[in-house]
């Protein structure tokens, strides 16, 4: 039997969003979050506000830790990750964030990591993002389009509905977790036993009357699939 987890990184594996904390260390010029602003305005995608956003970070790779130390991941991701493992889940981190910070959490966490889906199983996560990152010696976190995505998008960089009917296709038992816009599409697919939701997805939900199951931290979603 195949049972995957389709899961956001930022805020939802994370406490914490990355371009939030690159905010809050003034990292990033004073006026980053006019990029934002945008976003939410129309004015431009959500791949150029996150484009925009990092690549205002004036700092180098090896000065980026207390940015990844402030999004605060689950402590108990690493332990729950071989939990769902053992148990026959494989974990589909889908993003439209960055592969360089969730592949520095994951290296963190001990977790391996594939941005190939034959490579996928369980105990190897399987990572959608945007692609890019640092220059060596130069400060900025330089976000590119995953063009060789199977399901990349111009609009957020991966295509996470496209992501999550997929694995839906391939599974015989799926799940979703999200917080944030790009992930109410998604989260939609699923029923609602399997539709797990915090923040900004779950007050959504709520408003629309639209049934999930809560969560606070990562781990009590991968508690909920092993009951």
């Amino acid at each position: 039997m195949i049972k995957t987890l389709i899961s956001d990184f930022d805020g939802t594996i994370s406490a914490v969003d990355f371009y939030l904390t690159i905010q809050k260390l003034h990292m990033t010029a004073p006026d980053c979050m006019r990029f934002w602003d945008d976003y939410i305005a129309h004015k431009i995608t959500h791949f150029e506000a996150m484009q925009g956003i990092m690549g205002t970070i004036d700092k180098t790779e090896d000065a980026m830790d207390p940015a990844l130390d402030m999004m605060k991941l689950d402590p108990d991701f690493a332990e729950s990750f071989e939990k769902i493992s053992m148990a026959g889940w494989s974990l589909a981190i889908v993003s439209a964030g960055a592969e360089w910070y969730i592949r520095q959490h994951l290296n963190r966490a001990g977790i391996p990591m594939t941005t190939t889906l034959d490579e996928m199983r369980p105990g190897v996560a399987y990572v959608a993002a945007n692609t890019g990152g640092f220059i060596s010696g130069k400060p900025g976190l330089h976000l590119t389009l995953p063009e060789s995505s199977p399901f990349f998008c111009v609009e957020t960089g991966i295509n996470k509905k496209q992501a999550t009917q997929y694995f839906i296709g391939v599974s015989d038992s799926s799940a979703f977790a999200g917080d944030g816009r790009p992930d109410l599409q998604s989260a939609l697919l699923l029923p609602p036993t399997r539709r797990f939701a915090t923040g900004w997805l779950a007050d959504e939900l709520t408003s629309r009357n639209e049934p999930f199951v809560k969560f606070t931290r990562w781990n009590q979603v991968a508690s909920e699939l092993l009951r």
